[in-house]
C-alpha cells in the first residue's frame, strides 16, 4: 500500500498523467476538427443542390427566378474552402468556387430586378422624335418629345439567361462525390 502511494506521488506518475491527459486532448481537437470539416462538407453539398434545383427549375420558365427565393442564403464555401485544400484537386476547387461565384453574381442580378420592381421611383429616357417634327407658326421647330420608361429588366434578365446557361453543376459529378464521401468521414477516436 504504502508503495502505491509512493508511486502516486512520484514524479513519474504526474509525467505520465500529463502525457495521457494531453494524448486525450490532443486526440478530442482532431476528433472536433474531423467533425467540423464532415459538417461543412454536408452544409455546403446541401448549398449546392438547392441552387442547382433552383437553376435547373427556373430553366422552363426562361430563368426567371422567384424574388422571394436566394439560391445561395449562406455561403459556406468562403468561410471552410481552407479545410479541403488537401481533399480537392486544384480543378475541383476552381469548379466549386466557380458555381459559387456564378450563385452569388445570380442572386445580386435577382437583387436588382427585385430592387427595382420594389421602386417607387423608375428611371426614364426622354428621347425626341425627329421623324416628326413640325413647324409651329413662329417658324420655330417642334419635336415632339416621348417618354421611354428605362427598363434594366431586359438587360439583367439576359445577363441572368447568360450566366445560368454557363453554369457548372458540382453535385452530380466527381467533385460532388468526394465531398459526399467527406460528409460521411468520421473519425472513431472514441466509442
Amino acid at each position: 500500500m504504502t508503495e502505491l502511494l509512493v508511486f502516486f506521488n512520484s514524479s513519474l506518475f504526474i509525467a505520465l498523467t500529463t502525457i495521457i491527459v494531453g494524448a486525450f486532448a490532443f486526440l478530442l481537437y482532431l476528433q472536433q476538427k474531423g467533425d467540423h470539416k464532415r459538417d461543412a462538407a454536408s452544409l455546403i453539398l446541401q448549398e449546392i443542390r438547392y441552387a442547382e434545383k433552383l437553376i435547373r427549375n427556373s430553366s422552363g420558365n426562361e430563368y426567371r427566378f422567384s424574388l422571394s427565393f436566394k439560391l445561395l442564403p449562406t455561403n459556406s464555401w468562403n468561410d471552410n474552402v481552407h479545410l479541403f485544400i488537401n481533399d480537392l484537386e486544384q480543378t475541383e476547387l476552381d469548379l466549386i468556387s466557380g458555381f459559387y461565384s456564378q450563385a452569388t453574381y445570380l442572386d445580386f442580378l435577382i437583387n436588382k430586378i427585385s430592387d427595382y420592381k420594389n421602386s417607387t421611383h423608375k428611371p426614364q429616357i426622354v428621347v425626341g422624335l425627329p421623324q416628326a417634327i413640325s413647324v409651329q407658326p413662329a417658324g420655330a421647330l417642334s419635336i415632339p418629345q416621348q417618354v421611354i420608361h428605362f427598363d434594366p429588366m431586359g438587360t439583367t434578365q439576359l445577363l441572368i439567361k447568360n450566366v445560368c446557361e454557363g453554369v457548372e453543376y458540382v453535385y452530380n459529378t466527381a467533385t460532388g462525390e468526394k465531398l459526399k464521401k467527406l460528409s460521411k468521414k468520421k473519425l472513431l477516436f472514441f466509442l
